[in-house]
């Protein structure tokens, strides 16, 4: 490659710029629909002003390459990509906005105060959150039910074998959350108690049951201490126990973290290197535009850079947070996937589920109808990108989950109950 200037003679140094493209897109605009190009990396060449042509030579860019610092896939930093787009980063610079300055503050504070700020001088600097707001609403048992139905990431309930629901309840099921750390390491100035909370239904909401919770770091199950609801303040713990552990260990770092970030990275690392000409590039990319950019930011603030803030305030050692991050991955199994059936009425994340994988099912397939011998024709690329997967990607981990001691063979990590058999190969 070679940069040539037949004019006058240049007075400073001339600096060029190697643009490489994604292939268009098809967007919308304003109603309308176009093809746009995205520029997937620049790279400046410098030329010197005594000369009037240099050869460039090879360029070399890292095509989404995997890093292999990390033992999950993800995308290095300095591999071709693409940064957020306008809207994108006009919502990550006002949520910065507002918290950044918020965060500098209690910095500067903690380093002026002897000892450092007490954890509720910290919080008192922050807006009010939700639960604090509602009052004594978010203390219920209707409110801790909700938002483990309903939650950021709801859990998979286990169906209890042999404890059966009152004859009052028409559903038979006892629903179970079990979450055991025996093998993981916790750290020693954070909280992380096994436990198992039980609910069931009445057909219009959940109801809890009891909590049997792992005292002192007890994992043993024989021997956790049973909490109910006529326990008063000590029942009122309990229940903050399963949700702080829940919606923030299982429900942040596995479901948030892990399989949708994570999860994510790895497909969109194999699409964008494999998937250039085939249809189904038109079907996916506005849905994986901005994977590897999020997660690149994710990778400066809440898992690298100096103070990663996910290693920091997690209540196990880094070891067994990406013991964590690794099992997760490797559970996830699309095999006869389909959303979750509502257990009772106030379900309402599993009927959204519902409705949504419907709409989807019905796009996919009209798209597919649509572009079938386009689709047919490119299909060396599927074949290439099902390859990467293969080669780069997790190995499968059968059910159950490994901090789950007590699952067995009725323990469900996919939204589908059912059990499926997994050859020893």
């Amino acid at each position: 490659m070679f940069f040539e200037n037949n004019g006058p003679k240049l007075d400073q140094p001339t600096t060029l710029e190697l643009r490489i493209y994604e292939p268009d897109q098809l967007v919308f605009l304003g109603g309308d629909k176009v093809l746009r190009r995205f520029v997937a990396v620049v790279h400046p060449v410098r030329i010197p002003e005594e000369l009037k042509s240099i050869p460039i030579g090879h360029v070399n860019i890292g095509f989404y390459e995997y890093d292999p610092e990390w033992p999950f896939p993800y995308a290095l930093p300095t591999s071709i990509r693409q940064g957020f787009s306008s809207v994108q980063e006009a919502r990550f610079e006002s949520a910065s906005a507002q918290y950044t300055p918020i965060l500098r503050q209690i910095a500067t504070e903690n380093e002026s105060v002897s000892g450092g700020l007490s954890i509720d001088e910290i919080q008192m600097r922050y807006p009010a959150n939700k639960t604090i707001t509602m009052g004594a609403e978010s203390r219920s048992d209707a409110y801790f039910c909700d938002r483990i139905l309903n939650a950021l990431i709801p859990p998979i309930f286990q169906i209890d074998p042999i404890e059966k629901a009152s004859s009052q309840f028409s559903d038979p099921n006892v629903y179970v959350i079990d979450m055991n750390w025996k093998n993981f390491e916790r750290r020693t100035d954070l909280t992380l108690l096994s436990f198992k909370a039980r609910f069931v239904s009445d057909g219009e909401q959940l109801l809890v049951h009891d909590i049997l919770l792992g005292l002192n770091n007890e994992d043993e199950p024989e021997k956790f201490t049973k909490f109910t609801p006529s326990d008063g303040d000590q029942w009122q713990q309990a229940k903050r126990i399963v949700r702080a552990t829940y919606n923030n260990v299982a429900g942040q770092l596995r479901g948030h973290l892990a399989a949708t970030h994570f999860g994510m990275e790895q497909f969109t690392i194999a699409f964008l290197r494999n998937i250039r000409n085939n249809p189904i590039r038109q079907l996916l990319y506005p849905y994986v535009r901005e994977v590897l950019a999020i997660n690149e930011k994710g990778r400066s603030t809440l898992i690298g850079g100096p103070t990663p803030i996910v290693y920091l305030i997690m209540p196990m050692t880094t070891k067994s947070i990406n013991k964590l991050i690794v099992g997760t991955l490797g559970q996830q199994d699309w095999y006869k996937f389909k959303p979750r059936a509502p257990i009772c009425e106030n379900h309402g994340y599993a009927k959204a589920a519902n409705l949504f994988w419907s709409l989807l099912e019905e796009m996919v397939e009209n798209f597919f109808k649509s572009h079938q011998n386009e689709i047919v024709h490119n299909w060396e690329e599927i074949f290439r990108f099902s390859n990467d997967l293969i080669e780069n990607s997790l190995p499968y981990v059968h059910p159950p989950i490994d901090q789950s001691l007590n699952a067995g063979i009725w323990y469900c990590s996919n939204e589908v109950i059912e059990d499926r058999k997994v050859s020893a190969q």
